[in-house]
């Protein structure tokens, strides 16, 4: 009866329609690329830190949670996945590769379907949520995240989880983003005024559950300091550092580069949202966004400023466009519909 209930459900299939989509590129990715270690600090240390290594970087060593379930999950297939590797696989490590492989693929499938559940909180039809969902599943960095030992995947679906807390009020699950948020990164801190103005909980639950979920992870944060030795320090000021990049962040945006960063984020998608300049379209789309997507937009600029990687950054506004495409879509067939209706 379970597995019937399993296959039966809807929410099944988009999982591993979601999982099937980004498998193939991702394992292309991870398959050709050139694993120049020096040149990508970010893979060495989550590599590092799947070995139990943590003396890497002193911001990245704390985000162990896709690094850790990597390692647990090559523990297991490590005998068998040796056994099939490439002659000329270009990376360290094949088994532990394709296992943060795995981990990220099931992590991006995840936020796919509640990237779906989403669209359907908006009450967007299946068509049109499948279709916000393949702009996200189509995206480069999708496959980028998915294929490399990278972490971003849990951030993504971070983010896209508390959007889908707020737009059902769902407090169960935005406590799990609270609690898992600053393990996936800790410029999670930045999306606490959205929290702050639009959270489900009442403030003094949501000032009692940021604490103890700040609390247990500065106590882990000082614990591998102290066990290795470091300053405490090291790491909050070398956070801070980012805010030094603004300025230079801010020429990139605004110039042809930054533009072609933005613009290329969704590919040819982009070109979906021309229609939008339709008389009336844009407006009535608009009136049906929350207001607190406003903020969302600008923590996510204030992330793209503070990081040398723009694009990589703004991927985090693909609920966003992902839910304005669904409702564009929506617009369209029903737009159509009522034009066939006048022409019978």
């Amino acid at each position: 009866m379970a597995l019937k209930n399993l296959i039966s459900n809807k929410h099944s299939w988009i999982l591993v329609f979601c999982f099937a989509v980004i498998f193939g590129p991702a394992f292309t990715l991870f398959n050709e690329y050139g694993y120049d270690l020096s040149a990508n600090p970010d893979i060495t240390t989550y590599l590092k830190i799947a070995e139990l290594d943590f003396n890497d970087s002193p911001v990245r060593r704390y985000r162990i949670i896709i690094p850790l379930l990597a390692s647990g999950l090559n523990f297991f297939l490590e005998p068998v996945i040796s056994l099939i590797k490439p002659w000329n696989f270009p990376g360290p490590d094949f088994s532990l590769g394709f296992s943060f492989l795995l981990i990220n693929c099931l992590v991006m499938s995840l936020a796919g379907l509640l990237l779906f559940r989403l669209l359907k909180a908006f009450s967007c039809s299946d068509f049109a949520s499948l279709t916000g969902v393949l702009l996200m599943l189509s995206c480069r960095w999708t496959a980028y995240f998915a294929g490399l030992p990278l972490i971003d995947s849990l951030y993504f679906l971070v983010v896209v989880a508390f959007l889908l807390a707020f737009a059902t009020g769902n407090t169960k699950l935005f406590l799990a983003c609270l609690f898992v948020g600053p393990w996936a990164k800790e410029s999670f801190l930045l999306f606490f005024p959205l929290f702050l103005f639009f959270c489900p909980l009442s403030l003094k639950k949501l000032l009692l559950y940021s604490f103890l979920s700040w609390a247990i992870y500065f106590a882990f944060r000082y614990w591998v300091d102290t066990s290795l030795g470091s300053s405490i320090d090291q790491a909050v000021s070398t956070d801070l550092e980012h805010f030094f990049q603004i300025k230079e962040s801010l020429k990139r945006l605004f110039s042809f580069h930054g533009i072609y960063e933005f613009t290329s984020i969704f590919g040819v998608w982009g070109l979906a949202f021309v229609l939008f300049f339709k008389k009336g379209m844009l407006a009535n789309t608009l009136t049906r966004i929350p207001r607190y997507y406003l903020l969302f937009f600008a923590i996510v600029l204030l992330h793209a400023l503070l990081s040398t990687e723009l694009a990589r950054m703004f991927y985090l506004l693909t609920p966003l466009f992902s839910i304005l495409l669904a409702l564009l879509v929506d617009s369209l067939s029903e737009h159509f519909y009522k034009k066939e209706e006048n022409i019978a």
